[in-house]
């Protein structure tokens, strides 16, 4: 999520190409990346990384995979 979106709540809608293609399940701000991060249920149509997904109507989301921090980044 971009770092001023604001946290969504579980159950938000996720839209993409005009439809509902899914819901945030849970929500947090990471300190790692200083920016919220979000996890969800997506349409196996729009799962590939990189797609830009709209969240609760009001922030683009990126399509990412896990981890979301990277390895070294954590030490």
């Amino acid at each position: 999520l971009p770092a001023d979106c604001a946290l969504p709540a579980a159950g938000a809608p996720l839209v993409a190409a005009g439809k509902a293609i899914g819901r945030i399940t849970s929500a947090t701000f990471s300190p790692a990346l200083a920016r919220p991060v979000a996890l969800g249920y997506v349409h196996r149509d729009f799962t590939d990384p990189g797609t830009i997904v709209i969240v609760d109507g009001a922030c683009n989301a990126l399509v990412t995979t896990l981890p979301l921090v990277p390895l070294k980044a954590r030490d």
